[in-house]
């Protein structure tokens, strides 16, 4: 996993993140449903435009690897997907 190119990628997404979300419905967990589309959609095609060095070995490895590498976007995004955490957003 390339952590600076993942972390890259999440503050790039930010905005269409948080645009999606504004003004979407909330999941049963809480979570913005428009924001968790448009993320796992861009995310899913980020990951396939370059699997070997992209691919993640579960969710665990990505707040893993957000919490150590890029903890300000994580923040963000978290808070753009309306979640508490990386993991309730997931739903891991």
């Amino acid at each position: 996993m390339d952590a600076a190119a993942l972390c890259a990628f999440l503050k790039t997404d930010l905005p269409a993140v948080e645009a999606a979300g504004s003004d979407s419905a909330s999941s049963a967990r809480g979570t913005n449903i428009g924001a968790e589309a448009q993320f796992a959609g861009d995310f899913a095609s980020w990951i396939s435009d370059d699997p070997t060095t992209r691919k993640l070995d579960d969710a665990t490895q990505l707040v893993a690897v957000t919490a150590a590498r890029c903890p300000e976007v994580r923040t963000q995004l978290v808070k753009a997907l309306g979640a508490s955490s990386f993991s309730t957003a997931l739903g891991s």
